[in-house]
């Protein structure tokens, strides 16, 4: 089984539909999404952790766990690690997980490969704002997420 994690600054690899699985999570439950949705999910997502520019450093196993145990979140699971360059350094991930942790905005991707777990910074905001602002996902994220949507505009 494949599941979907964010990365960041990815060395440019082909997204294959197998080589990440999305586990979108809401107040403890995954929720089902339809497999166009799914794929939308993961390709926003997965551009967004290739594509941080700045490393917060490794962070101790207790962040990854708390990450782990957030009741609403995105996380990707890679089927193979993935190299991801940051500003200073190239590290492999196999997992990345999104959290709603703030009130009006998803927190960065926290990164995890063989118990090394990476916060990583300064990833692109409007990518982020098109992930939490898909209008499939409108009814799952808080309502204060979206009084940050008017900044897009859809085609």
């Amino acid at each position: 089984m494949v599941m979907v994690l964010l990365a960041v600054n990815a060395i440019a690899q082909p997204i294959d539909d197998e080589a990440i699985h999305v586990v979108f999570k809401v107040n403890g439950r995954p929720v089902t999404l339809s497999a166009k949705v799914r794929d939308d999910v993961r390709d926003q997502a997965d551009k967004i952790v290739r594509h941080c520019g700045y490393d917060g450093g490794d962070q101790e196993q207790q962040v990854w766990r708390d990450a782990l145990a957030e009741t609403s979140s995105i996380h990707l699971v890679y089927a193979a690690p993935i190299e991801i360059k940051l500003p200073r350094r190239v590290i492999s991930i196999s997992q990345a997980m999104f959290s709603f942790g703030d009130e009006n905005f998803l927190n960065q991707p926290i990164l995890y490969h063989d118990e090394r777990t990476t916060r990583v910074f300064k990833c692109d905001g409007m990518d982020i704002l098109m992930l939490m602002c898909m209008p499939e996902l409108k009814t799952y994220f808080p309502p204060a997420y979206q009084k940050n949507c008017h900044i897009i505009r859809r085609k």
